[in-house]
Formats: structure tokens, sequence, C-alpha cells
């Protein structure tokens, strides 16, 4: 009766342990996967002008998960930078108030910088930058939707 209710108690404590682990603010969401497999394969989807005007800085956030411990291609870069900017579209959309906000989003594009030296790619970022800190200005005092 012992060993029975010792296995049940692991099986219960296992499960608990996993709900926790997949309930982690570190854990990627499917927004996250989605866009990774966007930086990836460089391909730009339907889906993404869905999620990303809700994702705000989140969106930096993912892309940031995705290109971790590479340096991004050309084309990643180029990429990052469509999906920022439709993260960006109109904040009164984002979701969450905080990720209105594009702190992520400008340390992102700093980095962007850091790591290309083609011309055109800096215009692209200085562009992106612009745009994103002229719709969250612009936002600022506007009632959320």
């Amino acid at each position: 009766m012992r060993l029975l209710s010792l296995f049940a108690l692991i099986l219960l404590a296992a499960n608990a342990a996993t709900a926790q682990a997949n309930a982690s603010p570190l854990s990627a969401t499917p927004d996250d996967e989605f866009i990774r497999a966007t930086i990836e394969s460089s391909a730009i989807d339907g889906h993404l002008y869905k999620i990303a005007p809700r994702m705000g800085d989140a969106a930096a956030v993912s892309i940031t998960r995705a290109i971790a411990g590479d340096v991004p291609s050309r084309s990643q870069i180029e990429t990052s930078l469509l999906i920022l900017n439709d993260a960006f579209i109109d904040v009164s959309i984002v979701q969450n108030i905080p990720d209105r906000s594009p702190r992520t989003a400008l340390l992102l594009l700093r980095y962007f910088e850091t790591v290309t030296t083609d011309t055109k790619l800096h215009e692209q970022i200085e562009s992106t930058r612009e745009r994103i800190l002229e719709k969250t200005k612009s936002a600022a005092g506007a009632p959320p939707k």
C-alpha cells in the first residue's frame, strides 16, 4: 500500500513539475516559435501580419531569442526589420502595455548596426528606428483600443 501511495505521489509531483516548467516566462510561446521560423527561413507569411502588431517589444525579445548565439545574416536582419516595423505599426493594439515601449527593439537595432558594415542595411536600420520612435511617440497619449 505504501509503495502504491509513493508511486501515485511521484506521478502527481512529476505532472505538477511539468506544468510549472511549461508555464515559465522563459519558455518559448507559439509566437516566439513562429518568429524564429520566419527569421530562419526569411519567408514572410500572412500569419506574421496577424501576430506582430499585437506584440510590440515582445517581438524584439522573440527576435533576440531566435538569433542568440549567432551573428545574424543580412537576410535575417532584413526579416527582423520587417517584423519590428509590423510590431510597432500601431502600439495602441499591443496587448501587453509594457510592450508598447520599444526598449528591446532599440537595443536590437543598435546591435544590428554593430554587426553589419553594409551602408544600405544601415539605412534600413535607421529608417526602422525612426519609424518605431515616431509610432511610439505619437501613441504615447492615445487611449488603448
